[in-house]
């Protein structure tokens, strides 16, 4: 393993040619949010405790407070950009970003990779959604960091993503492919920490790489190569005018207007046209179970603009999120 070189490369996206699939990515990964991160404090474990298996936003609306969404607003911010990040690093638009970051972590742990393919999932024991990924994989990369020995169970729970790499470089004794699984972090609101020993202090040693929004001014993306909490770890960060970070978290203002106001709540005329397309979407749908809702979002996001190598994990999930 090298050690880690502390300079900052800018990164591109790719075009986006297709608005209504680009943005139904983020109405997606907010209702993901909502519906499988259960530590938010609305709705978390609450509808269950009621009886309500399958919920709809109106079911949600009517027992929570009416400034639920504000209350959560951090949390969606840095939360809701876990889910965010596992759909749309699978788009051809952040191919530049991913490729990188693979390029970054060959270097850093002296292992090619050759041709990949690759996929992102998310991890951790606070989504629902984090109970999958230990099905994607066949072996953890790295092998071993440190001292320590990879104990799965606790590199999932203690993770926020999982990329899945197929490497032409790693076969099995039957000569099959090999699913490689690495692990990283999401900080959605203060990306500056990832630079910090105190951050990673309980994080797992395999979580490599790492995707954080960093509070300053400026509307790039970066790639670093840093020893951090002693291992050699590939963070990207997105300053909070990026594009992708702006557009989130105008989506996340809107549905806290929408849960205040409800179906009726009114739309501005000059509204971008999109976004007021999902917003109506979504108001007619109030009632609906919001795991359908989902799965219909999904079905807005054309497949020439989704990494193909992918396949669905549920038959709720097959379009966006790996």
């Amino acid at each position: 393993m090298v050690p880690g070189i502390d300079l900052a490369q800018p990164l591109n996206l790719g075009v986006i040619t297709n608005q209504r699939s680009y943005w139904s990515t983020h109405f997606y990964s907010v209702l993901e949010c909502l519906r499988y991160h259960n530590t938010l404090q609305w709705p978390g474990r609450k509808l269950f405790d009621l009886g309500k298996v399958n919920w709809s936003l109106e079911d949600l609306r009517s027992v929570a407070p009416p400034n639920f969404f504000q209350l959560i607003d951090a949390n969606m911010r840095n939360w809701g950009m876990q889910y965010f990040f596992a759909t749309f690093l699978n788009r051809y638009e952040a191919e530049p970003i991913v490729q990188a970051m693979i390029n970054k972590l060959a270097e850093l742990w002296s292992c090619p990779f050759g041709t990949t393919e690759y996929s992102f999932y998310i991890s951790g024991r606070d989504s629902d959604l984090g109970r999958q990924v230990a099905l994607q994989f066949d072996e953890i990369f790295p092998k071993k960091v440190l001292l320590d020995e990879p104990n799965q169970k606790k590199i999932i729970d203690f993770s926020d993503l999982c990329m899945i790499l197929k490497s032409k470089e790693h076969f099995d004794e039957l000569g099959n492919q090999k699913r490689l699984g690495l692990f990283g972090e999401v900080e959605g609101n203060k990306g500056e920490e990832l630079f910090q020993t105190g951050y990673w202090s309980g994080k797992s040693n395999y979580c490599v790489f790492a995707f954080g929004v960093v509070n300053e001014t400026g509307s790039g993306a970066y790639i670093n190569t840093k020893l951090v909490g002693q291992v050699n770890r590939v963070l990207v960060t997105l300053q909070t005018e990026h594009s992708v970070v702006k557009d989130f978290r105008t989506v996340l203002w809107w549905m806290a207007h929408l849960f205040m106001y409800g179906r009726l709540a009114q739309l501005p005329p000059n509204i971008d046209e999109e976004l007021g397309f999902f917003l109506n979407f979504i108001k007619n749908r109030f009632n609906k179970d919001i795991v359908e809702l989902i799965s219909e979002l999904g079905e807005f996001v054309h497949a020439d603009d989704v990494i193909q190598s992918k396949p669905g994990p549920t038959t709720i999930i097959t379009k966006i999120n790996a």
